[in-house]
């Protein structure tokens, strides 16, 4: 039962550290702290132990509400990005449309005539 609360207890702190990184934008920690979490969820998943231990330490240590805010720091961030996005799509389509419109309506001359 130790064992599995220090492996709790390191998912906790990694899961903060993401939410942290994830507000700070510094994607290449978040890279490096999801593969350690999820190489403490592979260990977890090799351990022997009710389900009944697990759901109480991790209700100790508050792993879901932490897990929770992480889903909705990440969702937030998704929607801000697709956000850019439309946004630069959409002036990237003025801007083209309006070179058309410019360049179509032009009428270029020669000099020698």
């Amino acid at each position: 039962m130790c064992i599995i609360k220090e492996y709790l207890q390191s998912f906790k702190d990694i899961t903060i550290k993401l939410i942290y990184n994830v507000k700070e934008d510094d994607l290449d920690a978040v890279d490096s702290l999801m593969e350690e979490r999820q190489k403490i969820i592979d260990n977890i998943d090799h351990m022997e132990f009710s389900k009944e231990e697990f759901v109480d330490i991790a209700k100790e240590l508050n792993i879901i509400e932490y897990d929770k805010e992480l889903e909705k720091v990440i969702n937030e961030k998704k929607a801000n990005i697709k956000e850019e996005m439309r946004k630069l799509s959409t002036n990237r389509n003025a801007n083209v449309n309006y070179n058309k419109k410019f360049y179509s309506n032009s009428t270029i001359f020669s000099k020698k005539i």
